[in-house]
């Protein structure tokens, strides 16, 4: 089953009568459903278009594909899935599947982890849910489809302080050497998501307007996850260190662009113009899955050992668990990774502190210890 079929676009910059139609657009693809009828206010399609527009940019990523992923298996056999019974959802579960990397950059078809099957079953059952609270005449099988248990711990790859602290002075290395601006480029936006905990979705959607000169410090102000609200805007101060390579980045791009800095505008982080196929100019924000695999390619080259698991998550990670070790308070990490409460944030020092101090340490003394007695 093709998933790439049913990622949903990345929807910015639009009113909401604007954002509804792109997500009707997108809807409009997703197989399965009845026709598209625009004079029925409460048909399934419309329903679904304003259930995902209720959604954070990130949630409707991530909503739009696992709800394609069920509709397209439902095509597949021939299943209404306005008619569809538990056994359906039981085997669409049964038969699931996900995408990795293998080392050639190329992806393959692996059995899904268990908190992806929950996900996808917990989407599945909110959009039945939706409907039904709607007034469609639907049962939602997906209720009743056990989800696996999911461990409460992270998986998440996150580096040490020195690996990230290497890592951004390898990137600081290669845009110095190549002085192109997409190596500054890279070096900026990663470093932004290491230095501050910025959400990829928030870095990929800022805008040059958005960096500000706030009370003596350099600020980025950015839009914070939350639920269908546009305006719902924070702001996080930037270090010299990440001004430092901003300022560069913008400078190769305003030189590119034939503009002075000041004179800037768009998105913060875009796509550069292609060498050679001119149709391709440049100026495009970048999506969740270009980061993703930019950094992995980038930590590769940089020696990095962990580089296949890393994700852009890894880069809020990290943040969230070196800003703990250096001494900041639960709160002051819960408000820079913008959690909704202390709960979330307090998992990172757990984490931290299973591993900082477990009694493997004590026990690996002994060893050592006592084979030090040895003859």
């Amino acid at each position: 089953m093709d998933l790439q079929r049913y990622r949903a676009p990345t929807f910015t910059d639009t009113d909401g009568n604007g954002l509804l139609r792109l997500i009707g657009e997108a809807v409009d693809l997703l197989p399965a459903l009845p026709p598209p009828d625009p004079d029925d206010r409460y048909h399934a399609r419309s329903l679904t278009s304003v259930w995902l527009a209720g959604l954070s940019q990130t949630s409707r990523r991530g909503y739009y594909q696992a709800l394609g992923s069920w509709l397209a298996w439902c095509a597949e056999r021939g299943v209404d899935p306005l008619a569809a019974r538990k056994a359906d959802t039981d085997a669409w579960k049964a038969g699931m599947t996900a995408t990795r990397r293998d080392e050639q950059g190329g992806q393959v078809a692996v059995a899904p982890s268990r908190a992806t099957t929950a996900k996808r079953l917990a989407v599945v059952s909110s959009w039945y849910r939706y409907l039904i609270a709607n007034e469609v005449d639907v049962r939602n099988p997906a209720a009743a489809t056990e989800r696996p248990r999911v461990s409460r711990e992270s998986t998440t790859t996150s580096l040490t302080v020195q690996e990230m602290v290497g890592f951004l002075d390898w990137l600081l290395e290669r845009a110095r050497r190549l002085g192109t601006e997409t190596a500054w480029r890279d070096a900026a936006l990663l470093t932004v998501l290491f230095s501050i905990g910025l959400r990829v979705t928030a870095g990929a959607t800022a805008r040059v307007e958005d960096l500000r000169r706030t009370a003596g410090y350099t600020v980025l102000r950015y839009r914070r996850k939350s639920r269908g609200d546009a305006d719902d805007f924070g702001r996080k101060p930037l270090p010299p260190h990440v001004v430092e390579v901003l300022t560069e980045y913008l400078r190769v791009r305003a030189e590119r662009e034939g503009v002075a800095v000041a004179d800037l505008g768009g998105y913060l982080f875009v796509s550069t113009p292609h060498p050679h196929l001119p149709q391709y100019r440049g100026g495009q924000p970048l999506g969740q899955n270009d980061v993703d695999a930019k950094m992995r390619d980038l930590a590769r080259q940089a020696g990095l050992t962990c580089w296949r698991t890393l994700s852009p998550h890894s880069a809020r990670h990290t943040a969230g668990t070196a800003a703990l070790a250096a001494g900041a308070t639960l709160e002051q990490v819960r408000r820079m990774l913008d959690h909704a409460t202390v709960t979330t944030t307090q998992r990172y020092l757990h984490e931290h502190d299973d591993l900082a101090n477990s009694a493997v340490w004590h026990l690996s003394e002994a060893i050592a210890r006592q084979r030090g007695r040895q003859p």
